[in-house]
């Protein structure tokens, strides 16, 4: 590992009170109940250029956020930040008005991206407001919090 340091950052984004937008901090909060070693992990309301502070001393960051693609809800992805630009499919009345896409983008532009960025978009259902997911994507946080969790342990936690 290099001069980074700090093992992994796990980021949970999204608003746990717009029902599907909220995935990402629901799966955060299960793998920070599992203790994974050399972890943090955090939950951010938005994506936005605070991400790039967050993020700037760790060799591992894993985000999780919610997308609006017209896909099966439930369905997730697991995207390599640095094979190109994610796609731009938040929510279409979501609260990040500046989003992961953009944010990202704006990293790579500025040479910021951590050496190893994962990010897990989930597929939503339903958006407006009001607490708990779809159960189509609630059927699904089990599997993606063990996917998720095997990456980290694969990584060592983050550690070298």
């Amino acid at each position: 590992m290099s001069d980074l340091g700090y093992g992994t950052l796990i980021i949970g984004i999204g608003n746990p009170y717009r029902q599907d937008d909220g995935v990402g901090v629901v799966v955060a909060r299960a793998l920070a109940a599992r203790g994974l070693p050399a972890t943090v992990v955090v939950e951010q309301a938005m994506a936005g250029p605070s991400l790039l502070e967050l993020w700037c001393n760790f060799a591992t960051v894993i985000a999780i956020d919610a997308l609006a693609g017209g896909a099966t809800p439930g369905r997730w992805h697991e995207i390599d930040a640095h094979t190109g630009p994610l796609p731009r499919r938040a929510p279409a009345d979501s609260s990040h008005g500046f989003g992961l896409a953009e944010t990202i983008e704006l990293a790579r532009a500025l040479a910021l991206l951590p050496p190893t960025l994962t990010v897990y978009g989930v597929e939503g259902a339903a958006f407006g407001v009001g607490e708990g997911l779809s159960p189509a994507v609630a059927k699904q946080v089990p599997a993606l919090v063990a996917q998720i969790g095997a990456v980290v342990k694969r990584f060592g936690g983050g550690s070298s």
